[in-house]
């Protein structure tokens, strides 16, 4: 996982964490496996970011993988 920036002051919105969870997943594979992204953005996920009604889905896809 890429480390957490230090948090004060900081804020990013869902796109940019779900952005990290892909090149997470590129670095980690070499290419996009759908497991492993699902996983990352599961491992990834904040709730204050602002997710929409449809992440919830994936997390769930996440949690079981």
């Amino acid at each position: 996982m890429i480390a957490l920036p230090p948090v004060d002051g900081l804020f990013y919105t869902d796109d940019t964490e779900m952005m990290l969870g892909i090149v997470e997943t590129l670095v980690a594979c070499g290419k996009i496996d759908l497991s492993v992204l699902c996983h990352r953005f599961g491992l990834n996920y904040h709730p204050e970011r602002g997710y929409g009604q449809g992440f919830g889905r994936i997390r769930s896809i996440s949690s079981t993988g």
